[in-house]
């Protein structure tokens, strides 16, 4: 019974490190959304691999 308890503590605390990941996650492909959006930033392709310019304002 007590080693059931520590692993769902465990898995408790894993799930919450990954939902603080995950909502860190979002907030940067949100503003880079935003900076695609407004052109403050555009994506460009070359040599098979995405990468992305900032332009200056």
């Amino acid at each position: 019974m007590f080693r059931q308890a520590m692993l769902n503590n465990c898995k408790d605390k894993w799930l919450a490190v990954l939902e603080k990941k995950l909502e860190k996650y979002e907030m940067v492909k949100q503003g880079m959304m935003q900076n695609l959006l407004t052109g403050k930033m555009y994506i460009m392709d070359g040599l098979n691999k995405l990468s992305y310019m900032i332009s200056a304002y």
